[in-house]
């Protein structure tokens, strides 16, 4: 409650500063595009920092035949002349102060504004070690600007904003939608993700990681906006079914019930939004598999069954929730694929589909809200579920009356 009620006084300050426009009023007038400010900032960081060091390419050559020490000792001496370049400074302080930027901060505890500093400071020579290997991801962008202005231009052009949110209607109650601000990032710690009212997307993870780095910047002209406008419509759907629920529905009386009803959110959250953009390939296979889906079933029996015995505690179904979306989920992954592509290089699939592990929340999410759509009046028990989302259980019970024991959710 104290980290929500934090953001919401960020987020209120934020609009009556000015900085943000408010999302239920949307950009109507003219086109509205992606804030692409926080991209363009960074840009002008790398060209501060290619000034300061004009001959890269022979130095980058010179200093791979030195002697380790002396090579760090170098790489030391041109961080300092980053760190002391003031325009260099000045241009990484206001990129920091953009809107997109504030909103990263406040949602990813895992990279600090001084370790997005010592990140950009190290550019262009080396990339240090970093969550989600950010510093990488910056160095080749860093060296390939020239190829990333034009596409960025010619890409945002083509986004149709409204078209995005028209996708999230018919999964929305009846009513009026404005178009929420988007901001664009470059970075690969996130993907495409709703924050008190606004959609940050992140082009390194839902666009250019999907194209070899080889050939990464050399095939940005054909990629296309449907690898974007889905994802923004999906997040759309977020932003706009958040307030649906708030105030609806009654705090529980202890932190079990806080997990049931933080689980049901998240399903029903998650389970809705992807009908705006979960198109069909492996990801989508691997939610609709059975198998896949009873595990997770029996798991969140056990740990229900757990819940109310008393046997299992807050620090530990907190570990394991956060493994539902890494080593369980990759887990998953590896047995559907050994199972249905059997003459398969497993670790490369693996690999090339490392995006599509199936967490329990997107899987459970998806198919349940799948079964209950297959209802006669499916689409409305649906949206009412979007105001009411602890009664996702009970509602998919019914709808998988008499399947498998197995399919079915023993503690709703």
């Amino acid at each position: 409650m104290v980290r929500k009620s934090v953001e919401a006084v960020v987020f209120v300050a934020l609009l009556l500063s000015g900085t943000l426009s408010s999302p239920a009023l949307g950009a109507e007038a003219g086109h509205p595009v992606p804030d692409l400010s926080a991209v363009t900032g960074l840009l002008d960081v790398f060209d501060a920092i290619m000034a300061r060091h004009p001959d890269y390419a022979a130095e980058a050559e010179r200093l791979e035949r030195l002697r380790e020490a002396e090579r760090q000792a170098e790489l030391q001496a041109k961080v300092a002349i980053n760190e002391s370049d003031e325009e260099i400074q000045r241009r990484i302080d206001a990129l920091f102060a953009m809107s997109a930027y504030r909103f990263y901060f406040l949602k990813f505890r895992n990279v600090t504004p001084d370790l997005h500093r010592r990140i950009l400071q190290a550019l262009p020579y080396q990339a240090i070690r970093s969550p989600a290997d950010i510093s990488r991801n910056l160095q080749e962008l860093c060296l390939n600007l020239e190829a990333m202005r034009p596409w960025l231009a010619d890409v945002v052009s083509r986004i149709d904003l409204p078209r995005c949110r028209d996708q999230a209607l018919p999964w929305l109650p009846e009513g009026k939608y404005g178009v929420p601000e988007v901001f664009f990032l470059y970075d690969g710690n996130g993907d495409a993700f709703a924050y008190l009212g606004v959609v940050i997307f992140d082009l390194f993870s839902l666009v250019l990681r999907k194209t070899p780095s080889d050939r990464r910047f050399a095939d940005l002209a054909g990629v296309d906006i449907q690898r974007i406008e889905p994802v923004l419509a999906h997040e759309f759907h977020h932003v706009f079914a958040a307030p649906l629920r708030r105030g609806r529905e009654s705090k529980p009386p202890d932190w079990q019930g806080g997990v049931r009803q933080f689980l049901a959110q998240r399903m029903v959250s998650e389970g809705v939004a992807m009908r705006c953009d979960l198109a069909p390939g492996v990801r989508r296979e691997v939610m609709e598999d059975t198998t896949t889906v009873a595990y997770w079933i029996g798991q969140l029996n056990e740990k229900f069954a757990g819940l109310d015995s008393g046997e299992l505690g807050e620090e530990e179904w907190q570990g394991w929730y956060g493994e539902t979306y890494q080593d369980l989920a990759r887990e998953r992954l590896r047995e559907f694929l050994a199972r249905t592509r059997p003459a398969a290089d497993l670790d490369s699939l693996a690999c090339r589909h490392a995006t599509a592990r199936p967490s329990l929340v997107y899987t459970l999410g998806w198919w349940m809200i799948s079964r209950i759509l297959d209802l006669p009046d499916g689409h409305v028990r649906v949206m009412n579920l979007l105001s009411a989302p602890s009664e996702v259980f009970t509602v998919y019970n019914e709808a998988v009356d008499g399947a498998s024991p197995e399919l079915l959710v023993t503690s709703p």
